[in-house]
């Protein structure tokens, strides 16, 4: 695995026991698996084209090398594969096996009617809870990173105007940390710093709603609002890209495109049904996810 390995790092964690980490990646650290290869100070080696086979002897001992840079193509023996992660990437022309979140949004730079290329989609998927009736509290949850395009101020700003109770949690980008916390007031926005795992799903239990109002094209429906989803949150959010094609304004979550919609959502709150929220992500479960990553590789 060559970098972006907190992308995938619960899926290797739980169910991979053979893994390979090049570069300076800190997400396998405490990873639980019999075998974890820590490479650290190759990375640049490895970028200018030197012999992956040579600089990493184990490799011979893998089937598959996986990596999610699709502008670079590795020198090694071995078949790649390679995670097409953003929108609009360019994609090396020596590469074969490309796979997806999302190949219709995702748009690809490389012709795509090339013979010799493979495309493969697979789904990204979370540890789904049993469903249960929750009791909602009256506040607007969001657990992200905060950066501009993000837009957490905005939505804490909307929060202190309309005395509505925010609660974020998440790292802060250091060009954004003024902007952010002049939107927190500890009257009806609220910061809690990064939070653990326990802690998260604490608050998604008992917001009555997640806030989600990017700026900017989402080529897939985030591993946050899916969780938040499976904990029958409605999601608060622009509906951007792909958000479209998982969030449907009034059954599971709210389109917000100006200050004024602001009011009139927050009074329909309660009125989404809880079991809407939990089944509208039903296919992106683990199983799913493990059985969609299994089919690529075994294709492959």
């Amino acid at each position: 695995k060559y970098g972006g390995a907190w992308r995938t790092e619960f899926l290797f964690k739980k169910y991979i026991t053979e893994i390979s980490v090049a570069g300076d990646s800190k997400s396998f650290d405490d990873a639980d698996v019999d075998r974890v290869f820590r490479i650290d100070g190759l990375a640049d080696k490895i970028r200018a084209g030197e012999n992956l086979d040579e600089l990493c002897p184990f490799v011979k001992d893998f089937d598959l090398v996986f990596h999610t840079n699709p502008g670079l193509y590795l020198n090694t023996s071995k078949p790649q594969l390679v995670w097409v992660v953003g929108q609009y990437e360019t994609v090396h022309l020596k590469h074969r096996h490309l796979v997806f979140h999302n190949f219709k949004n995702q748009k690809p730079q490389f012709q795509v009617n090339r013979p010799d290329i493979n495309i493969y989609e697979f789904v990204l998927g979370i540890e789904m809870p049993e469903f249960q009736k929750r009791i909602k509290q009256d506040f607007i949850f969001q657990c992200s990173n905060h950066y501009p395009q993000i837009q957490s101020a905005i939505l804490a700003n909307l929060c202190r105007k309309y005395k509505v109770s925010g609660i974020f949690a998440g790292p802060i980008a250091e060009n954004y940390r003024k902007e952010f916390f002049n939107s927190i007031d500890n009257i009806h926005t609220f910061y809690l710093g990064v939070i653990s795992e326990q802690e998260k799903i604490k608050y998604l239990s008992n917001a009555c709603m997640f806030g989600a109002i990017y700026d900017f094209f989402i080529n897939e429906t985030p591993l946050a609002l899916k969780q938040a989803l499976s904990y029958n949150c409605s999601i608060l959010t622009t509906g951007a890209g792909h958000l479209k094609e998982t969030i449907k304004n009034g059954y599971n979550g709210f389109y917000i495109h100006d200050e004024k919609d602001f009011p009139s959502i927050w009074d329909d709150r309660n009125k989404i049904e809880q079991i809407n929220c939990y089944n509208s992500i039903q296919g992106y479960n683990v199983h799913n996810m493990i059985k969609s990553f299994k089919e690529v590789i075994e294709k492959i």
